[in-house]
């Protein structure tokens, strides 16, 4: 097509920008996979990091631009849509796609966007990758010992310190500040239950009164709520009795809400 016909197109809403000159028509849904070719595209052989990277490995987060890509030199020019970070990629594992794109290793790429995103958003990408063991707190670890300076260590560090007691998500905190203000004893965080067939790992668990209760938050679990349903159904045939807890209850009623789990465990022992 000649630059008129293009202009044409844009002009009209046919087609619109992904990052660059990179175009997509306007029925397209922009995916992750679509914005590091798109990278590639607007800057062969560039190594997509970040968010984008590890929204194409599977993890729950907005794929939108811009696309964060390695850099090796302060000041380096790159293409609208695309912002650059000095930042060495040093495990095995760099993907090549279509013979286009470039993006990060998937725990490199997990980690990377839990220190460089913004807070709540890395906060509920935690409670996700934790929940369905994709990374584990030893990976974080790991990653600051090796490399005690890197950017974002300090909100890795601050994420490590928010959930040592096991409150992965910002709901599951506020619940456990909830049980323990109102002097709820008894309970335990994410703990593993071998059920036949499959591991689980419910939000809070009252071993003794063999009740679960699972927070539903604002993001963490909208994704997979016919797995969670199955999960219940699996606790609820081994003999627990399990509770949904929503942002709502936690915010709105958790007066009412620590009523309900109280007359709960009374009657459960």
């Amino acid at each position: 097509m000649t630059r008129r016909q293009v202009d044409h197109r844009l002009a009209r809403g046919v087609w619109r920008r992904v990052v660059a000159q990179v175009l997509a028509h306007r029925d397209h849904t922009v995916t992750a996979s679509d914005l590091v070719l798109a990278a590639g595209l607007a800057r062969p052989g560039c190594l997509v990091v970040g968010r984008i990277a590890a929204a194409y490995h599977g993890a729950p987060v907005a794929a939108l631009p811009p696309v964060a890509i390695q850099v090796h030199a302060p000041g380096w020019s790159v293409p609208s849509g695309l912002v650059g970070r000095m930042v060495d990629v040093d495990e095995p594992g760099i993907l090549r796609i279509a013979g286009i794109g470039r993006v990060a290793p998937r725990r490199w790429a997990f980690i990377d966007a839990l220190a460089t995103m913004p807070w709540d958003e890395a906060r509920n990408l935690y409670a996700y990758l934790a929940s369905f063991e994709q990374l584990q707190r030893g990976d974080i670890e790991a990653h600051l010992a090796a490399h005690p300076h890197r950017r974002g260590n300090g909100q890795l560090k601050q994420l490590l310190r928010r959930t040592a007691a096991g409150a992965w998500s910002k709901a599951e905190e506020l619940l456990h500040t909830l049980l323990l203000r109102a002097g709820i004893t008894g309970w335990e965080a994410n703990v593993t239950i071998d059920l036949p067939g499959q591991r689980v790992r419910p939000d809070i668990v009252f071993p003794a009164a063999r009740v679960a209760i699972e927070v539903d938050g604002r993001s963490a679990h909208e994704r997979h709520f016919v797995r969670d349903r199955r999960r219940d159904a699996a606790l609820s045939a081994a003999g627990w009795v399990v509770v949904r807890v929503t942002w709502w209850d936690l915010t709105e009623r958790p007066d009412a809400l620590v009523t309900q789990i109280r007359q709960l465990l009374a009657h459960a022992r």
